[in-house]
């Protein structure tokens, strides 16, 4: 699976094809910065998804021709946490980059230069262990097919430049979760990580009975006052 990349308004640039950039040597993706950081699913911790500084798009310039699919980062597995984006990452040996960070179910987490054509856009890739089977936690009836692994959106702190994330993690034949604080520059493990999260409550639903694993589907959100991940 790929992730897209676009245009910003007022932009002409090449449309891409499926998986595929036309003339990638034409190409020229924008460097300069977005206008804000995406951080935490949805924007905030509100989830708002709101932009309240957005002030060039419009109908008049999200058009065919100014705004459009440039481009395709391919990953290796389903993506179901939201993309997140922080500008001005130093990075050793080549300056400041704007970053995407992907994280796929696969427990894959890719960091990608926002600026620069597909083919060259991947500053780091790292994998937190193997997946779990969704016929594990699920049985016949799931959603979610194959494997878990990365499945709620982390969540980023600038200030001590990391990104956390919660990956499934398939240990000894059953699964295990684990929170990585991993480096915005380099992917290495940060904050003395991974640490294991373990808790059970008493109940019959499926994933929770006799103390039984779930699934984090919901996104972490990180504050001054600590980082929160739910079920």
């Amino acid at each position: 699976m790929g992730r897209s990349a676009y245009a910003p308004a007022g932009r002409k640039e090449e449309h891409a094809k499926s998986r595929k950039v036309s003339r990638t040597d034409r190409v020229r993706l924008p460097v300069g910065r977005a206008q804000l950081n995406i951080l935490t699913a949805n924007g905030n911790n509100d989830r708002t998804n709101a932009n309240l500084q957005e002030s060039q798009l419009s109908p008049a310039t999200v058009t065919r021709d100014s705004f459009g699919k440039i481009g395709t980062f391919a990953v290796d597995g389903q993506v179901y946490a939201q993309a997140l984006y922080a500008s001005g990452i130093s990075i050793p040996g080549k300056g400041a980059q704007n970053l995407v960070f992907v994280s796929t179910m696969h427990n894959s987490v890719y960091a990608f230069n926002a600026g620069a054509p597909p083919a060259k856009a991947l500053v780091w890739q790292v994998n937190l262990g193997p997946s779990v089977p969704s016929q594990l936690l699920f049985g016949r009836y799931t959603d979610i097919a194959n494997e878990v692994g990365i499945l709620g959106t982390g969540a980023i702190d600038l200030q001590r430049g990391v990104l956390y994330v919660v990956a499934d993690t398939l240990r000894n034949g059953a699964p295990v979760f684990y929170l990585h604080a991993l480096d915005l520059a380099t992917g290495a493990e940060r904050l003395n990580g991974p640490v294991t999260i373990a808790a059970s409550v008493p109940g019959k639903r499926r994933g929770r009975e006799g103390g039984r694993h779930g699934s984090v589907r919901s996104a972490a959100a990180y504050s001054t006052a600590g980082t929160a991940i739910g079920e």
